[in-house]
């Protein structure tokens, strides 16, 4: 099933406005963790209307919205309605989401910056990159990954030296190209 088509069977019927749709992206910066039934139904009603009617003014609202969800359809959601964007507007947003107060926010920008490599995320991601949260860490190293180049490699080899997470020091080594 292609992703845009997922996406919509996700929220079928869900059917909400731009002002409710930004109201409830301002009202859930971010979303908990462990979201009732009702916020997920609401949350991809709001990322469908985005999709369908793309603003970019919704960009750092769905990034803020973000939570360490269990359910992976909520990054999906997002994932999928960010697609909607060009990558020079999806990419000042997510350097910004790195430097959340909310590990959920950082977590969300880390991840989601993989599929927007860019040089300008370098500098969000190194700080990322030292994080105490180990999911943000290796989030963080592999949209580095992603992004590569003489830059990337140095924050690697600085990285590696003190990385204990097994799966962090893989990427970290993947990018030195060992």
């Amino acid at each position: 099933m292609r992703r845009r088509e997922r996406h919509l069977k996700l929220v079928k019927g869900a059917s909400v406005h731009l002002e409710e749709a930004f109201t409830f992206l301002q009202n859930h910066q971010p979303l908990p963790d462990q979201p009732d039934d009702e916020l997920i139904r609401q949350y991809k009603a709001a990322t469908l209307f985005f999709y369908n009617h793309p603003d970019p003014r919704c960009i750092p609202l769905l990034l803020g919205a973000s939570g360490l969800f269990d359910d992976i359809t909520l990054y999906d959601s997002l994932s999928s309605t960010l697609s909607r964007y060009s990558h020079e507007e999806v990419v000042v947003h997510l350097a910004d989401a790195c430097a959340s107060p909310y590990p959920s926010v950082r977590f969300a920008a880390a991840d989601v910056a993989m599929q927007y490599p860019d040089p300008i995320l370098i500098e969000p991601l190194s700080i990322l990159l030292r994080e105490g949260v180990a999911i943000i860490r290796l989030a963080a190293a592999s949209a580095l990954e992603q992004i590569g180049g003489d830059e990337v490699r140095e924050l690697a080899r600085v990285a590696i030296v003190t990385e204990k997470d097994q799966d962090i020091y893989e990427v970290l080594e993947a990018i030195l190209g060992r």
